[in-house]
């Protein structure tokens, strides 16, 4: 301002009142500019010796900003590559997690597609096995409870018969005559007839007692005739039972699992349950449901 209105001896002594290390504090480019108004300050008032001290400082220093800026730029120039090599390496990074992470994905809905393809033919096997099975035991016409227990030929008195074991056919020969062994056979046949296996809470005692047999006897001819022991034997029965009301009646696939166990004979759903899947492979409600697939198709 002093300068601008003529006056440099003023400026002069307005410099000179300044606190040395209020340069070092001094941005570049106002030191470099206190520099050079230094050396304007000196050169009008012809003092020759601090006009050359200052303006070396003011060209000395411009030198040094100018280099410091020089190196800058090449220094930015220099890392200029390297992060834009680092800002693609993280961008192929991501790119190549993406991509495992898709990959991952895939192949699990993959193996999951597999799994469940896998397991919609095993169970359409297994409806199909059900079903041939099914026909190609004798068709019941008459698929109604009996309501009363049919007494059926005489057999011995349990109490009569004779009690050993029979490991062989001479032995079983011996024990169970063949006439005794075909009426309890026919009298196990007319107890599949009358559906009296429907009862929940029949036993082979009260089964036995039924067919005015024993329980030895009547195991025996189950495992020998039927491939089986009771309580299998009972249950197999039960569950063709509600397959065949299922198949054939088709109200009956819109009733609650624990009606159709009730309806076969069981005392729980979950017994119920149980028993289909080990007999079948297959849950109820799966059963059902490929059943009225069918009748759709």
């Amino acid at each position: 301002m002093k300068l601008e209105n003529d006056e440099p001896n003023a400026a002069a002594q307005l410099l000179a009142s300044a606190k040395p290390e209020l340069y070092q504090r001094l941005l570049p480019n106002l030191r470099n500019n206190l520099y050079k108004t230094y050396a304007k300050i000196y050169f009008e008032q012809r003092n020759t010796e601090k006009f050359r001290d200052y303006y070396l400082l003011y060209t000395s220093f411009r030198d040094s900003v100018n280099t410091v800026r020089t190196k800058a730029s090449f220094q930015m120039i220099e890392e200029l590559p390297y992060q834009q090599d680092t800002a693609a390496l993280s961008e192929q990074e991501k790119l190549k997690r993406t991509i495992w992470i898709l990959a991952g994905v895939l192949i699990f809905i993959i193996a999951a597609g597999s799994l469940t393809l896998i397991n919609m033919i095993e169970n359409q096997r297994k409806f199909r096995n059900i079903l041939q099975r099914i026909e190609k035991q004798p068709q019941n016409k008459n698929l109604q409870r009996a309501s009363e227990t049919s007494r059926l030929t005489n057999l011995p008195e349990p109490s009569k018969l004779d009690t050993g074991d029979f490991h062989d056919d001479e032995n079983k020969a011996q024990i169970l005559p063949e006439n005794t062994e075909q009426q309890i056979l026919s009298r196990l046949e007319q107890f599949e007839k009358s559906h009296h296996y429907l009862q929940p809470n029949i036993t082979l005692q009260s089964l036995a007692k039924t067919l005015d047999t024993n329980t030895k006897y009547l195991s025996f001819v189950i495992n020998s005739h039927k491939n089986s022991n009771f309580n299998h034997y009972l249950n197999e029965l039960r569950i063709n039972y509600i397959i065949l009301k299922l198949k054939n009646e088709p109200r009956y696939r819109k009733y609650k699992i624990s009606y159709l166990a009730t309806e076969a004979g069981f005392t729980s759903q979950s017994s119920f349950a149980t028993v289909f899947k080990t007999i079948t492979g297959l849950s109820p409600s799966i059963f059902i449901s490929y059943l009225n697939l069918e009748k759709d198709a």
